[in-house]
């Protein structure tokens, strides 16, 4: 099984039958309101490179995660955190891995506070 992939799904939260031109215009009013030092690149392509922290990779082993509407949750509240984290969901593993540059107890009190708390290390 392909694990789920998500790469700083900004609009996830929109209605799925929106058109890719509203997507687009909602991100570029994410990234101009969330980087104004750098003049608010419209770019789709330039939200990683206007990142200027550094990203980790953090890992989670979860064992409550058991179908497809887990990843939708779990992925739902790992972006709450973080919209431009890149997450990697492992559904037969029940592995989630997330590149960000924000802590990794916040991601930890959101998957617990989601119904899925991760094993401790």
């Amino acid at each position: 099984m392909e694990p789920y992939v998500a790469r700083g799904n900004a609009f996830a939260s929109l209605h799925p039958c929106t058109t890719f031109q509203d997507r687009r215009e909602f991100l570029e009013k994410f990234s101009a309101a969330s980087y104004p030092e750098c003049g608010g690149s419209a770019s789709l392509r330039d939200n990683r490179r206007h990142t200027h922290e550094s990203r980790d990779m953090i890992e989670f082993t979860l064992p409550a995660m058991s179908c497809g509407h887990c990843v939708q949750a779990i992925t739902r509240a790992l972006q709450a955190i973080d919209p431009l984290a890149q997450i990697r969901v492992e559904l037969d593993s029940r592995h989630v891995s997330v590149e960000s540059a924000r802590d990794a107890a916040e991601f930890a009190r959101a998957l617990d506070e989601a119904g899925y708390p991760p094993d401790p290390a």
